[in-house]
């Protein structure tokens, strides 16, 4: 039996420069969609967009908690943050986002200076995306301020897509940074069935040769593919097609041009499957996948089982596991991610953070601990915690503390400096810096520019 090896898939969609290749039976961590602190605002109006003015984020030590600092927002009317501001004892960095009409971010700006100066330009980035694959970024460019202009950063990469007269994707190349150039790196090529239309073989290329593109290929490709569901438009690795539009049925796995292997994919529902992924013979199991939903909020479970074991033998129970549990509140908010893990006779090992929210009575979060699993104590530890201030429609028109005021316009508004000194009855005419606004019982930290 063949060792089983699989590409660097992930050089397709993402910055990474070339790995050792993986064993074959390793599913992608990324196909997982491993969770994220998102934080959900209500939308219990359909036409109002809330969103929290500011938020101060704190550390857990010692049994206190430490103020790390805070950051103000400003929004536009689709609830998008345009504006970052993090006011580090006294000095200030900056993040300016720019949107195009599918909400993706064109534009990421970022500044810093000391309060009530001037700002000076540290870093940027910007997108552009695939006009078919909106979320798709085709070119991202990185830079540095540096002596008065920018320069580019490690951060550049671009993704040029090829596709044929049926508008499928064939081709992907990626460049990535070489020197003061973008280089082409890595390559993927899709084969189409001239009588389905659909893509029934994929192909994976890396540059060997810098100054000069020399394509090697991998010696993983992937033949005869059958589709569950497909648009032509695969972004994804091929190991992550599990998922969305593009979603695979089964693939024969070559290996130096011969047969090595099968993938199997069944699906139950919109978001749950089932993947495995065999040698030769296809009862023969390597690894399978499993993600299931367990709830009604969309709470889910991914679990990968290995059945390869040191030496590369294929055995009858899991040799390995590795099981995800993420877990989301009538919300949509995650409150825990726990991984659980297995590896032979060793000790199973289990991480997890959970995330404790506190919401108003219109079900926006007004305060959120994280919490980390500590194995020894086996207990968990308090780690940070946000406090999201008072919300705001964003859908108005206005941003930040113009609208908390518009909706307290019958109340009074005294307004003091950080010392708690009343300077003005309004915010017109005030200099650059924060400010602390009182309008009735309401009080907010809001920063003048």
């Amino acid at each position: 039996m063949k060792k089983f090896y699989a590409m660097a898939l992930c050089a397709i969609v993402c910055a990474s420069s070339a790995e050792a290749a993986p064993n074959r039976f390793t599913i992608k961590r990324d196909a997982k969609k491993s969770a994220t602190k998102t934080l959900i605002a209500s939308r219990s109006d359909a036409a109002k967009i809330w969103r929290p003015v500011s938020t101060a984020d704190y550390m857990y030590e010692e049994g206190e908690w430490i103020l790390m600092g805070e950051t103000t927002f400003e929004y536009d009317a689709r609830g998008n943050a345009t504006r970052q501001t993090v006011n580090d004892g006294g000095y200030l960095s900056v993040v300016t986002l720019t949107y195009n009409d599918d909400n993706m971010v064109t534009e990421r700006l970022e500044t810093e200076g000391e309060e009530g100066g001037d700002l000076v330009n540290s870093a940027k980035r910007t997108y552009v995306y695939d006009s078919v694959v909106k979320d798709f970024c085709i070119e991202r460019m990185g830079y540095n301020w540096a002596d008065d202009g920018w320069v580019k950063n490690f951060y550049c990469e671009t993704n040029k897509i090829t596709r044929n007269t049926d508008g499928n994707i064939t081709e992907i190349i990626k460049s990535l940074p070489l020197g003061e150039d973008l280089t082409p790196a890595y390559k993927c090529i899709w084969h189409y069935d001239a009588t389905t239309g659909k893509a029934d073989e994929y192909y994976y290329y890396t540059n060997t040769n810098g100054a000069v593109t020399l394509w090697e290929p991998s010696e993983v490709s992937y033949k005869n593919i059958v589709w569950q569901n497909t648009d032509g438009q695969m972004t994804k690795d091929f190991l992550e097609l599990f998922e969305g539009a593009n979603r695979l049925s089964s693939a024969e796995a070559y290996y130096e041009g011969e047969l090595d292997g099968h993938i199997f994919a069944t699906y139950s529902g919109e978001n749950d499957y089932t993947v495995k992924n065999t040698t030769i013979d296809p009862s023969e199991v390597g690894e399978m996948l499993v993600r299931e939903t367990i709830d009604d909020n969309g709470s889910y479970r991914i679990s990968i089982f290995s059945y390869v074991d040191e030496d590369d033998n294929i055995v009858e129970e899991p040799f390995s596991s590795e099981v995800e549990t993420v877990t989301i509140d009538e919300h949509g908010n995650i409150i825990e991610d726990r991984l659980e893990s297995t590896y032979g006779d060793e000790p199973p090992f289990t991480a997890s953070e959970k995330y404790e929210y506190t919401y108003d009575d219109n079900g926006n979060p007004t305060e959120m601990i994280t919490s980390v699993y500590d194995e020894e104590a086996e207990d968990f530890v308090p780690q940070s915690k946000t406090v999201y201030s008072d919300y705001i429609d964003v859908t108005s028109g206005t941003s930040g503390i113009e609208n908390i005021i518009a909706d307290g316009a019958d109340q009074s508004v005294e307004v003091y400096n950080l010392n708690g000194v009343k300077v003005a009855d309004s915010l017109n005419g005030l200099d650059n810096g924060f400010y602390i606004v009182r309008h009735g019982s309401s009080v907010s930290k809001v920063a003048v520019k």
